[in-house]
């Protein structure tokens, strides 16, 4: 048997085999081969060793420990360099581009007919999941069919609100895909009532997600695409902080689309490697996240979901001020809930009220929206709009439906 092993890496090799389960994933994971790893096991059984033995010599743990963090490494290499291949050799697609256009910094004449460039978050579509009317208080409905529908109004009407204030010119626009567009089969019950397969749902959000972003830019002139994705497309039960991005079918979707508007000029994808995106449009600098990796959990009973997203928030502000990515605001979406706040927009559901917000979260019913809003160099952010894709007077107090009247005063 070979001496030259440390007690630290033969008892390092015997975790890794009792943590993965087969020799080939205990290999992968300590970035030797599976002889070696059974080559090991067995000198650590001649020496009584196990995975649990305690390694005393302080020399040995650092050395153990640098082996393993190199191995982590090797790991984190692989994976990005298989999802470069498969965008340049698949995709032929060129190297993620970091920066966005440059039309988006560029100065706008402070005149009435130009406020800025809009801009629009579309997070939590929650395509391929069904909500059924009579277990939501009558309140809602969704399907393949009312997704659809859902899908083309937003982009009509945002459309119409950026030309009540833009009757002319194209000033371009700025779509942040946010994640959570599919609903996926995460969860047991969402396999047995999602509308289809989860693949045929990425077929499905691509088609819808291609015609959307063509009316935009058809209308409003080139479009930029930060990507980023959520939880909810992920292809594992659990989520994972390794490979999170490279396990969505979210990323194949938007490099999916990508390729389809490569030779398309009026387009400017960013599809993230990791969860975020940081993008400046108007000299105003923007962190585009899911939401569901704020480090916080839970809420409260009373004021919902603001607590964690603001601690969210001051987390990842502190944290990115340390490797010098500073924002000015936050987007996300993952909430289900639209408000805004001097530094951050936090996106509301296009799927609208639901199973788990009414029986679970007690939550307040609201009507299916996303986030519209414009970038000024003078003005900053401004003409906040809550897009309605849902009546939203069937959410008012008893449901009543407007009079006609153009205020109504209602007696003692």
């Amino acid at each position: 048997m070979k001496a030259s092993f440390t007690d630290a890496e033969l008892a390092a090799a015997c975790r890794a085999y009792r943590d993965h389960g087969t020799y080939e994933k205990a290999a992968f994971a300590l970035g030797i081969s599976q002889t070696a790893v059974s080559h090991k096991i067995a000198v650590a059984k001649h020496r009584g060793l196990t995975a649990d033995s305690p390694v005393r010599d302080p020399l040995e743990k650092a050395r153990e420990e640098n082996s393993r963090l190199k191995a982590e490494l090797r790991q984190v290499h692989r994976q990005n360099d298989s999802a470069e291949e498969i965008r340049k050799e698949i995709f032929r697609l060129k190297e993620i581009p970091y920066e966005p256009p440059g039309w988006l910094d560029k100065p706008i004449a402070a005149t009435k007919d130009i406020p800025g460039i809009p801009m629009m978050l579309w997070s939590d579509w929650h395509a391929g999941e069904t909500v059924r009317k009579g277990e939501v208080g009558g309140l809602n409905v969704f399907g393949k069919k009312i997704f659809d529908e859902r899908v083309r109004v937003l982009v009509e009407r945002c459309l119409h609100l950026v030309r009540l204030r833009m009757p002319k010119g194209k000033p371009g626009a700025v779509v942040c895909l946010g994640g959570d567009l599919m609903t996926g089969g995460i969860h047991q019950e969402l396999l047995e009532t999602n509308d289809e397969y989860v693949l045929e749902t990425v077929r499905h959000l691509k088609s819808v997600l291609l015609t959307a972003l063509t009316a935009i830019a058809e209308e409003l002139g080139p479009v930029y695409v930060p990507c980023v994705v959520g939880n909810h497309g992920r292809n594992t039960v659990k989520p994972r902080a390794k490979g999170i991005v490279y396990t969505s079918y979210e990323w194949s979707i938007y490099t999916d689309l990508e390729d389809r508007l490569k030779n398309d000029k009026r387009f400017r994808f960013t599809v993230a490697d990791e969860t975020d995106v940081l993008f400046s449009v108007q000299g105003h600098r923007f962190l585009l996240t899911h939401g569901d990796r704020l480090g916080t959990k839970g809420g409260d009973g009373i004021i919902g979901s603001l607590g964690p997203i603001v601690r969210g928030e001051f987390k990842v502000r502190n944290s990115e001020s340390k490797v010098g990515r500073d924002f000015d605001t936050i987007l996300m979406g993952h909430w289900h809930e639209y408000h805004t706040a001097h530094g951050r927009i936090v996106n509301n559901c296009l799927k609208g009220y639901d199973e788990f917000a009414r029986t679970v979260l007690r939550a307040n019913p609201a009507p299916a929206s996303q986030a519209l809003w414009f970038v000024h160099r003078k003005y900053g952010i401004h003409s906040h709009q809550e897009v309605f894709v849902q009546d939203p007077s069937v959410f008012t107090a008893r449901g009543q439906k407007p009079t006609g009247k153009w205020v109504e005063v209602f007696a003692k």
